[in-house]
């Protein structure tokens, strides 16, 4: 530890501080700037039911207490979940309670496990890519990674596994290299905490296990798989703390669940493009494709930090991103994010490969030195630079966009009225129910939920004569909100309420009303 930080505070490593400092700055912007959350997932696993624990309540019943009948755990792992609930936690044990700065909390924090990210793909780019002019491309490449970047501020766990894949590949070439038995004991931890967070990232694992099993690394396969398990079980413990099931009863309803929908979510295999269209800049893809038609070059020159690894070891990186990217374009449930941790292990093989393919005529100690790619003076450098600094450009524009923003002013208006007990959520325009995320409304609550396919009547006999329970099996209390949904003039729907036997008031502006796409009226029903 005291040669790492040597190195990083002197001279030599002035162009790694660079490189962390220009990562931090755009993850702190993003944590800043881009609130919200990407998608559902996002807040109403990640962080919705984990914000109740920290309240006391038990929101959608994801565990057991003396009120519910909840016989397991929800088909999908906890773990990941749990580390945002210590989060929430601590800002309640310091007193900050505000919702929104809870979730500013919460996107620092995983700013900050990016940012270890970003320190870790540069020690793997250095045991991978020979080439200091190629290998500072792709760190680069990485510093400034587009939406790949902004999401992994956010709660997605797509992207907060992947500094944990790196980490333990990172050791599996360590292992490689000295055959040290700490080496794949740390790699099968880390593996063991990443599938523990994502089950799908098991299929890097079992191709290594594979591999040990194939070369006949009978001791090295033996300490993994003790070690993985061992490491696995660890993430699942819940199971048997609070459900008294079986260790593994998360991953077996996770398998059953996707056995039983994996047709409720069908998507093209072409949307798997995305990977190299905008997850990776286009141009290294292009540049890759190219350099295909080259015959090898070993013009290339190596910096002293650099440790060349055996074709053998970058073939077990090569071969698991392969088994788990072809899983995903197999099964029926596609969605882009899924293929988010092979991003950066695409970025290094291809940015590897593309350096074995051509030759860089600048020294290797003056990239680190500068900390930026050197001039060659060929054009296919010029065109790698211009587009790191497209790249740079786009990163920091994109840090600034707040996904959901909607739905957030909807539950920041509720948060600042200081009285909200409940609200009616009318998408009176559409057939589905608007999820509100009530983390940021500050209190965990069921709305009352009304569509096109749903009366007034209805509602009211739903508020009168059929309340919904909390986790306590408790009424839930009488909404005094009403959120009109949806840019459509909001009056004769407001009328219709009133003439259902509500009384309103209108808290929104009508201009407010147009931009923001909701009203807010106060809400009271005459019995």
């Amino acid at each position: 530890m005291k040669k790492k930080l040597d190195y990083f505070f002197s001279g030599e490593g002035k162009w790694l501080r660079r490189v962390l400092l220009a990562a931090a700055v755009v993850r702190l912007i993003a944590a800043i700037f881009s609130e919200g959350y990407i998608m559902s997932d996002d807040h109403f696993l990640a962080v919705e039911p984990v914000s109740s624990w920290v309240s006391g309540e038990n929101y959608h019943n994801w565990y057991p207490n003396d009120y519910n009948e909840t016989n397991h755990a929800q088909p999908f792992s906890y773990a990941y979940y749990f580390l945002n609930f210590l989060i929430l936690k601590f800002c309640a044990v310091i007193g900050i309670v505000n919702p929104f700065i809870q979730a500013f909390v919460l996107r620092s924090a995983h700013a900050i496990l990016s940012l270890w990210g970003v320190y870790l793909f540069v020690k793997l780019a250095e045991r991978l890519i020979s080439s200091a002019t190629w290998r500072m491309y792709a760190i680069w490449f990485w510093v400034f990674g587009g939406v790949v970047t902004v999401f992994s501020v956010h709660q997605l766990v797509e992207t907060a596994c992947i500094p944990f894949v790196l980490l333990a590949y990172l050791y599996v070439l360590k292992y490689f290299q000295h055959e040290q038995t700490s080496a794949i004991i740390i790699a099968a931890l880390a593996f063991s905490f990443s599938v523990g967070m994502r089950y799908q990232l098991v299929f890097f694992p079992l191709t290594l296990g594979m591999y040990f099993l194939w070369k006949r690394k009978w001791s090295g396969a033996v300490l993994f798989g003790f070690f993985f398990t061992l490491g696995f079980a660890l993430t699942q413990i819940d199971n048997l703390l609070f459900w008294h099931k079986p260790i593994y009863q998360h991953l077996l309803d996770y398998q059953s669940y996707n056995a039983t929908h994996f047709s409720d979510y069908p998507s093209n295999v072409f949307s798997y493009f995305a990977l190299i269209s905008y997850y990776i800049f286009p141009i290294v893809t292009i540049v890759f494709l190219i350099s295909l038609r080259r015959r090898h070059s070993s013009a290339g020159h190596s910096s002293t930090t650099f440790v060349a690894p055996q074709h053998s070891d970058t073939r077990t990186i090569f071969m698991g991103v392969t088994v788990f990217i072809v899983f995903h374009l197999v099964f029926p449930n596609r969605q882009e994010r899924f293929l988010l941790p092979a991003v950066p292990f695409v970025l290094l093989l291809m940015i590897r490969t593309i350096s074995k393919r051509y030759s860089c005529s600048a020294p290797s100690h003056e990239v680190p030195s500068s900390a930026r790619p050197s001039s060659t003076g060929l054009s296919l450098h010029q065109v790698m630079r211009w587009s790191i600094y497209l790249s740079a450009i786009y990163t920091v524009s994109y840090s600034f966009y707040i996904p959901k923003s909607k739905y957030l002013e909807a539950s920041h208006a509720l948060y600042e009225r200081g009285d909200f007990q409940n609200v009616v959520i009318d998408n009176w325009k559409g057939e589905e129910s608007v999820w509100l995320p009530m983390h940021y409304v500050g209190k965990f609550v069921h709305p009352f939920s009304m569509t096109n396919k749903k009366s007034l009547d209805q509602l009211k006999q739903q508020i009168t004569h059929q309340p919904l329970y909390d986790s306590k099996r408790l009424p839930a209390p009488a909404p005094n909100y009403l959120i009109i949904w949806g840019k459509e003039e909001s009056n004769p729907r407001a009328k219709a309420y009133e003439e259902a036997g509500f009384e309103l008031q209108r808290l929104s502006s009508a201009n407010s009303e147009t931009q923001q796409g909701f009203a807010v009226y106060s809400l009271q029903l005459f019995y």
